[in-house]
C-alpha cells in the first residue's frame, strides 16, 4: 500500500532539507569560527582541522544529494502515487524557488562583505540554484510517467 504524499509537501521537504544543511554547513565554516572562537590560534585550529571536511560534505549535499532527492522525489510522486506531472513540476517549481531565494539569502549574509556581489550575478546565481532542484525534480517525473506500463500504450491500441 502506497503512502499518499503530495507534491507540495515533497518539494517543500527537498526545498527545506536543502535550506537546513546549507545553513549548518554556513554556520560551521564561517559564522562559528568568526564569532564563538575567541583566539586567532585556536580559529586557525579549527579551520585548519575541519574545513576541509566540512566544506566537502556541505558542497556534496548542496550539488549532489539535494538534487538527487528532487528526481526521486519527482519519480516516487509520478510512478508510485500517481501524481500529474504537471503538478509535480509546479510543486517542485515553487520549492526551487524558495530553494534559490534562500540559498541565495544564506550565501549573501556570509559571503556579501568579501564577494560584493553584483544583482546581476545574484539573480543569474540564484536561478541556476533553482533549476538545480527543479530539473531533476521534472527528469524524474517524467521518467516515472514514462516507467509505468499504463502510459506508454497509444490511445489506438488500448480500445
Amino acid at each position: 500500500m502506497a503512502h499518499n504524499c503530495s507534491s507540495r509537501r515533497v518539494g517543500l521537504l527537498v526545498a527545506s532539507f536543502g535550506l537546513i544543511t546549507t545553513g549548518v554547513h554556513h554556520f560551521l565554516l564561517f559564522l562559528y569560527p568568526q564569532y564563538f572562537i575567541g583566539t586567532e590560534s585556536a580559529r586557525m585550529a579549527y579551520l585548519d582541522s575541519w574545513f576541509s571536511l566540512v566544506s566537502t560534505i556541505g558542497l556534496s549535499l548542496r550539488f549532489i544529494m539535494i538534487p538527487l532527492v528532487a528526481a526521486i522525489g519527482g519519480f516516487y510522486l509520478v510512478y508510485i502515487d500517481k501524481e500529474p506531472v504537471q503538478r509535480v513540476a509546479g510543486w517542485f517549481l515553487v520549492s526551487g524557488f524558495i530553494y534559490g531565494f534562500g540559498i541565495l539569502t544564506l550565501d549573501w549574509i556570509v559571503s556579501e562583505p568579501s564577494l560584493q556581489m553584483s544583482l546581476t550575478a545574484a539573480v543569474q546565481y540564484g536561478s541556476l540554484t533553482m533549476i538545480s532542484v527543479v530539473l531533476p525534480a521534472l527528469v524524474g517525473a517524467t521518467v516515472g510517467h514514462f516507467s509505468d506500463d499504463r502510459s506508454r500504450t497509444l490511445p489506438s491500441q488500448s480500445a
